[in-house]
This record gives structure tokens, C-alpha cells and sequence, in this order.
């Protein structure tokens, strides 16, 4: 404790000497401060939820690369042939574009609101692979896009 008994010196928290006589307490009081100012927890989810379907796009994607007699769109080739060689580099592409929007989320860069939404719609998009994760994943991050603390924190 410092002398004037105000400030932890190990830790800088303020301190407050509580009691009388032999029996004297000390009380620590410490702030609560998030380090990423006042992000609202939908902002957090919204992270979560890119990050999520980012790693089912990457999976699905690896899944069409080394197990082909797999794809679902084995039935479609006929139709789709050009479209199904495409697919898992529309998956990549909707995974790289999570992970940027999650990041921006976290950061709250106004940018982040744009890619978000361009990452939900593609990934809405993907059910055609088909990806349910995929279309659950952005349905809700399209609501919470258009939620009021997402949106002030994003467009700051």
C-alpha cells in the first residue's frame, strides 16, 4: 500500500482501509472495464456465429475436394456440371469472408457491417451445396445485422 493508503502500488487499484484499532480490514475496489470499450454482446454473437459458419464452409468445401462421390451434387451434374467443379471455391470464398466480418465484429470497424452482411448473404446462397449450418448460420446473422447496437456499433 502507498503511504497515503489510496493506491495499491503493485497493481494501481484503489484501496480503502476499512475498521479500527487491531481489526482493520482493507477493501479493494476494482473497476470492471471491458477492453473493447462498450461492444454490445450481440456484436460478440454475431462474431461467434461468423466463426462458426466459416469452419462449416471450410469443412463442407474439404469435403467436396476429397470426397466427391460424397457431394450431394452428384445428383445435380448433369445440369450443373460447371457450377459443381465451382462449389468448393464458393465455399472458400464464403469461409475467408466470415472470418474478416468476425474479425471486424470484434473490432467494431466500420466495415465489418458491409462484409457481414455480403458473408450472411453468401452463406444463405450455399444452401444450393447444400449447407444447412450454412443457411441457419446466415438467417440469424442477417437478423442480428439489423438489430439497433449491432448497427450503432458498427457505424460509428
Amino acid at each position: 500500500m502507498s503511504p497515503s493508503g489510496d493506491v495499491c502500488p503493485s497493481c494501481g487499484a484503489n484501496a480503502r482501509n476499512y475498521g479500527s484499532g487491531r481489526q482493520q480490514q482493507q477493501q479493494v475496489a476494482y473497476v470492471k472495464t471491458l477492453s473493447s470499450g462498450n461492444r454490445p454482446i450481440f456484436a460478440t454473437v454475431l462474431s461467434g456465429l461468423a466463426v462458426v459458419g466459416a469452419v462449416g464452409a471450410f469443412l463442407l468445401a474439404a469435403s467436396y475436394n476429397f470426397l466427391p462421390s460424397m457431394s450431394a451434387l452428384t445428383q445435380f451434374s448433369s445440369s450443373f456440371s460447371g457450377f459443381a467443379s465451382f462449389m468448393p471455391y464458393f465455399l472458400a470464398l464464403v469461409g475467408i469472408a466470415s472470418i474478416v466480418a468476425a474479425y471486424g465484429f470484434l473490432k467494431g470497424n466500420h466495415w465489418a457491417w458491409k462484409v457481414g452482411l455480403i458473408a450472411s448473404v453468401l452463406e444463405v446462397i450455399s444452401i444450393i451445396t447444400p449447407n444447412l449450418l450454412g443457411l441457419a448460420v446466415g438467417i440469424v446473422s442477417i437478423y442480428f445485422l439489423t438489430t439497433k447496437p449491432v448497427k450503432s456499433w458498427l457505424r460509428k
